[in-house]
């Protein structure tokens, strides 16, 4: 992915490996004479651009300046960068997280169905208790941030360190953030009245 914006800035089909061609248009095993993938494929780029009998470079070109040009900036969108893209991210967090719900619907229920909170005094309570519901789910997107932005940050190291040690590493400091992240909002929510919205603030800080 690190060189993925280079390689779409600088594309030309033109530079393609092709097995075929690699091989000298035999089978590597029976020495049979195989078809060549690229005259195919570049026949096909001319269809694309109804005209068969133009020259093949004009053709070529124009596929590559589409590329370059109309291609590139949609797959860097969702593949550049130094996270996922939101809408996967949130998938993952909704399949994690929604099944949880089941265990605090009854307890908002049954809140509701005391009566011991009622007016401002519930709807403070209710703020409480969804950020505690939705906290997993935005500690987890944050980690899911994180987590990219530390391989895209280790990734020149690869080659000069054992992946075990690198990976190693980077658990621990996610584990060590996580944890930091988990506590800062966990400590809050219990040492504070159950109508106090002092929570919200390491919730938003994630």
């Amino acid at each position: 992915l690190a060189e993925l914006p280079g390689q779409l800035k600088a594309f030309r089909i033109q530079d393609a490996a092709c097995y075929c061609c690699a091989h000298g248009h035999r089978h590597p095993k029976t020495g049979a004479k195989i078809p060549c993938d690229r005259e195919y494929v570049y026949w096909m780029i001319r269809r694309w651009f109804h005209d068969p009998e133009a020259p093949a470079e004009s053709n070529l070109d124009s596929f590559n300046a589409m590329v370059r040009e109309q291609l590139a900036p949609v797959v860097l969108k969702h593949a550049g960068g130094s996270t996922l893209p939101l809408s996967y991210a949130l998938y993952a967090c909704a399949a994690c997280n929604l099944p949880w719900l089941i265990d605090y619907i009854p307890w908002w229920w049954a809140a509701v169905d005391s009566g011991e909170k009622t007016g401002i005094a519930f709807f403070l309570w209710f703020l409480r208790a969804l950020m505690l519901y939705l906290y997993h789910a935005l500690l987890q997107l944050a980690m899911m941030r994180i987590c990219t932005m530390m391989w895209k940050a280790l990734l020149p190291l690869a080659d000069r360190i054992w992946r075990v040690v690198l990976t190693t590493v980077q658990i621990v400091i996610m584990l060590v953030i996580a944890m930091v992240f988990w506590l800062a909002f966990r400590i809050v929510y219990q040492v504070t009245d159950s109508t106090s919205l002092l929570p919200s603030v390491p919730f938003f800080a994630v």
